[in-house]
């Protein structure tokens, strides 16, 4: 993990501690190296590790910096969306499991001194990062699985109402912490066309309030902005800012599966403005070989 601006850097547990992880060798024949991964069935499947890098892991957050004695980095992995935790100075990943064994999380974030995660189906999963912390503290090393209750898991508050699509949409769900203890739900409709190129055609926002048990719909941010992509999902202030726009969503392309590896490729970026639900583009002829992410201050 780099901080571009600082140079700072601090190392993560490698892809070989992953969960469900069987196996992590070179293959110097063919100047390689792959991953032996186990399926939910029991079969075994290679990879190879830049791939694994790429498909494998969806997105990595951490709770601080990483000098802070309470750093937690949690990652969302595999295609089936699992979630595993690491703290500092860890040499292995370990899972963080669910009551629901067809769990498929898209985000996560820190909040509050808890994780939350929301998965396909839009539900909202809380784990108490304190009662992890300590766990992962004791020695030997403990499974997280017997300390469901105390964990976390599925909260009281359920889904929105079903969210009308289509056969050629997907979508994506982000869930971001407010300045006023609320949380915010966004879920991005994608629309495909034959090119297997896919771009943003509209946004729903919810929100829940601090001690409520239902969502919310939303139709505005008000004064704040709101990114998301492959970053920790955030809301921020722009105050007077001339880069950033109250009332806006600024979004990043996180379908890294549709890109071919090592490749340049279009990527779908724009700035949704909620008050007239206008889409600006960012860079759209541009191809990138890195999926492009939100630097903030």
């Amino acid at each position: 993990m780099l901080n571009p601006f600082t140079k700072s850097h601090l190392d993560l547990p490698p892809i070989s501690t992953f969960p469900d992880v069987v196996r992590y060798h070179r293959d110097w024949w063919h100047v390689g190296e792959y991953v032996l991964v186990e399926l939910s069935d029991g079969s075994i499947y290679t990879i190879d590790a830049i791939s694994f890098h790429k498909y494998e892991i969806q997105k990595i957050v951490i709770s601080s910096p990483p000098d802070n004695d309470d750093f937690l980095a949690v990652a969302i992995y595999k295609e089936c969306g699992k979630l595993a935790v690491s703290k500092l100075n860890d040499k292995r990943w370990t899972h963080i499991p669910t009551e629901q064994m067809s769990t498929f999380f898209q985000d996560v974030i820190f909040f509050q001194d808890k994780i939350y995660a929301l998965d396909d189906d839009t539900s909202l999963y809380e784990f108490d990062k304190k009662v992890i912390m300590d766990e992962l503290g004791k020695k030997p090393r403990p499974q997280l699985v017997p300390l469901l209750t105390s964990i976390g898991g599925i909260c009281e508050p359920p889904p929105p109402a079903k969210l009308a699509t289509h056969y050629n949409c997907s979508m994506n769900k982000y869930v971001i912490g407010c300045v006023d203890g609320s949380l915010l739900m966004i879920v991005k409709h994608n629309d495909w066309a034959m090119e297997m190129l896919h771009v943003c055609n509209k946004f729903d926002v919810f929100k829940l309030n601090k001690n409520s048990k239902e969502w919310s719909r939303m139709h505005s941010l008000e004064d704040y902005a709101v990114m998301i992509g492959y970053n920790s999902s955030v809301q921020m202030f722009p105050g007077k800012s001339p880069y950033c726009k109250g009332n806006h969503i600024y979004y990043t392309d996180n379908q890294v599966v549709l890109h071919t590896l090592g490749k340049p490729s279009l990527q779908d970026m724009g700035i949704l403005n909620l008050e007239d639900t206008n889409t600006n583009e960012i860079l759209p002829n541009v191809e990138w070989v890195c999926p492009p992410t939100w630097l903030l201050p």
